[in-house]
């Protein structure tokens, strides 16, 4: 074999090597222990859409237990669920709410989910005010 066509197949087996790993290549598995163990196999899709899931899940069953009349009536006005980090979630009300009705939502949003993880409820009406709430 020439060293042109040496240098040629070489530089093909390297090309498919570095696109081969390229393919396969599906990043750093997370290690027990790590938290993100628990984010990718509990929670695949995020805090939110389990959130979600639990408050719907709840109120289609008729199960809204600790949350009253008037906050079922808001949970039913969430539009979206959002997540923002680990521990917080964004929901998105399209009417606009006084201040006491963001804090009933907020209240009834962690009333109704059974979910350890959740710390923080951003909430945003019609208005586009954000306001912060804690469990």
């Amino acid at each position: 074999m020439s060293v042109n066509k040496l240098k040629l197949v070489a530089t093909g087996a390297i090309s498919l090597a570095l696109l081969g790993g390229t393919a396969g290549c599906g990043g750093v598995s997370p290690t027990e222990g790590s938290g993100e163990v628990r984010d990718q196999h509990d929670a695949p899709n995020g805090l939110a859409d389990e959130v979600e899931e639990q408050i719907d899940d709840r109120l289609a069953n008729g199960d809204p237990e600790g949350v009253s009349a008037d906050e079922t009536d808001l949970l039913e006005q969430i539009d979206e669920y959002e997540n923002v980090s680990t521990d917080t979630i964004r929901v998105l009300v399209e009417g606009e709410l006084s201040e006491a009705q963001r804090d009933d939502l907020a209240s009834a949003v962690f009333a109704a989910t059974e979910n350890d993880a959740l710390g923080t409820v951003l909430i945003v009406d019609a208005t586009g005010d954000e306001t912060e709430h804690t469990s």
